[in-house]
């Protein structure tokens, strides 16, 4: 029984450090893509 409540709660926290770091990884993509796009506008310029 025990044993079988901290697996969920092993899952449920897996879930939630997934998640973080789906997020963080979203938003150094937009943040590099961000930079990405300011560089080549200079560049055009």
């Amino acid at each position: 029984m025990f044993k079988s409540l901290r697996l969920s709660d092993t899952k449920l926290i897996n879930k939630k450090e997934n998640s973080l770091f789906i997020t963080s990884y979203y938003i150094s993509i937009k943040s590099i893509s961000h930079t990405l796009s300011l560089i080549i506008s200079d560049i055009i310029r």
